[in-house]
């Protein structure tokens, strides 16, 4: 009897967890941005890029900036960073304190305490510097989307390495990376008129394995197995979605499916609250979604 019993409180679970799967909720709708691209967080505030006025990614017109938000979606500084001049600023990311922004050809590190540029590096090669990942206190990884490229920034020594993904992956933007296995999951937007795909790219072997049907991808977030990522849809079908892929089922789910979503970019997940921070370029609007 208590097997029995077992075994209908577990098929009742696994129903429950399916049926949660799809229960996903806006809980605000923050206004007042301008393109805002990225969404990074030091677990007390939240901070998004602008672009500026104008969709412009790869303008040097010194009219993007960095709003800083309490996590109810309250702005707290539109400018947080008055005194930087930002051109088109996109992924952002935290290590140590310090704010890591990706901007036009050039990757600038503030100091949150001070709001002062403690480090520069540019990239003459690019116009289009994207997303920004950080592995450990010492490498950090940044995609180039308009040519093909991930660059492998080692901080503490102030080098680069260049990964060429020119036929592997088309258009790197958003990125993610699982420490255990050395994956990097890139978020492929598409170059040249062709689509792209979400991209598993193993760091030690260079191995690319293709891991979506074909899309404009632009964010990605990795945690236990699963990943989430936002697509900006097709010329046909210009409605963005908000993808949860599960890699135990080989499934992916979209979210949010009644939601028509117009530009959706680098998100922030924040695991132990099950809140993801969406900005939406197209809407000049963060979305925060209880799921």
């Amino acid at each position: 009897m208590r097997i029995v019993l077992t075994r209908i409180v577990t098929c009742c679970s696994l129903f429950l967890s399916a049926l949660s799967l799809d229960a996903q909720t806006i809980v605000n709708e923050v206004k007042g941005f301008s393109h805002p691209e990225s969404v990074t967080s030091d677990l007390k505030y939240y901070y998004v890029s602008n672009l500026g006025k104008e969709l412009k990614p790869m303008a040097t017109d010194s009219d993007g900036f960095i709003t800083r938000m309490a996590k109810d979606g309250t702005i707290i500084d539109q400018s947080f960073l008055p005194d930087i001049r930002l051109n088109s600023p996109k992924g952002l990311a935290i290590l140590d304190n310090n704010l890591w922004i990706a901007d036009v050809n050039r990757v600038l590190v503030v100091s949150l305490k001070s709001r002062k540029v403690i480090w520069r590096k540019d990239f003459p090669d690019t116009r289009y510097l994207n997303d920004i990942v950080v592995k450990d206190e010492a490498t950090i990884y940044v995609s180039a989307t308009d040519i093909n490229v991930i660059y492998e920034i080692d901080f503490l020594q102030d080098t680069v390495r260049v990964y060429d993904t020119e036929g592997l992956i088309d258009g790197p933007n958003g990125m993610a990376i699982d420490n255990l296995t050395d994956n990097l999951y890139v978020a492929g937007y598409g170059s040249n008129g062709k689509p792209g795909h979400v991209c598993r790219f193993n760091l030690r072997t260079g191995e690319v394995q293709k891991v979506s049907p074909p899309g404009h991808y632009d964010g990605v977030y990795f945690t236990f197995g699963k990943y989430f990522y936002t697509d900006w849809g097709t010329e046909q079908e210009p409605v963005g979605k908000l993808w949860h892929f599960d890699v135990r089922y080989n499934k992916a789910v979209q979210w949010l499916k009644e939601k028509n979503f117009k530009g959706p970019a680098d998100f922030h997940y924040v695991p132990g609250k099950k809140l993801i921070y969406l900005p939406c370029m197209l809407e000049n609007t963060v979305y925060i979604i209880k799921i």
